[in-house]
């Protein structure tokens, strides 16, 4: 099990007793949201189905058994120290492989920025750096699919061109409340990164 600095977790070994959850992510603006819910609407889910999962870019989810709200605005806010706003550029599909499904997704081009504020995470999070997962900045259109699905939509996709530029200006957090049934993700703190200006 791999502890880290302050008695969190990290997602890639939650126990039963985890009782909060904290997401930090970059939020795209609501013109790449509508992207790709109209691409799985396009493709047969539900429009409530879509809406449930919001276009973002994840840097990680951590899980505690005691609420650290503090704690994690501090670390986040320590991660993004000195990090001045950045362009995020995004203009083609790539997958992931998942065992025997497939997860499409728009890939990242200027990822080291975004990287940065992960790495800065997960050095806190993590006793030994060497630990470090894998990380590629995305945003996930489609998850886990079936191979059958993927050799049916992700041809498509790559006929139809696209490119969305903007600027990241905060990295934002949100907290799940495990405690409760049915909880979802509320924000909790915007860390605001430094201006260009």
């Amino acid at each position: 099990m791999q502890l880290n600095l302050f008695g969190y977790e990290k997602d890639d070994n939650l126990i039963d007793s985890n009782r909060y959850e904290y997401f930090p992510l970059i939020q795209p603006p609501f013109s790449i949201n509508n992207h790709t819910l109209n691409l799985k609407v396009d493709n047969g889910v539900s429009y409530r189905e879509a809406r449930k999962s919001p276009a973002h870019i994840s840097l990680m989810k951590v899980r505690t058994v005691e609420a650290c709200d503090d704690k994690i605005i501090n670390l986040i806010t320590w991660a993004c120290r000195g990090i001045f706003s950045f362009q995020v550029k995004t203009n083609r599909y790539s997958y992931f492989n998942n065992g025997g499904k497939k997860t499409i997704y728009m890939a990242i081009e200027n990822q080291e920025p975004i990287k940065q504020i992960f790495e800065r995470i997960d050095m806190q999070l993590s006793n030994s750096i060497r630990n470090r997962r894998n990380f590629t900045p995305h945003i996930t259109v489609f998850k886990t699919i079936p191979v059958s699905m993927f050799e049916q939509v992700y041809p498509q996709m790559q006929n139809k061109p696209f490119e969305y530029n903007f600027i990241c200006c905060s990295v934002l957090i949100l907290k799940k409340d495990l405690n409760k049934e049915h909880s979802r993700f509320k924000e909790l703190a915007k860390v605001e990164l430094l201006s260009n200006n």
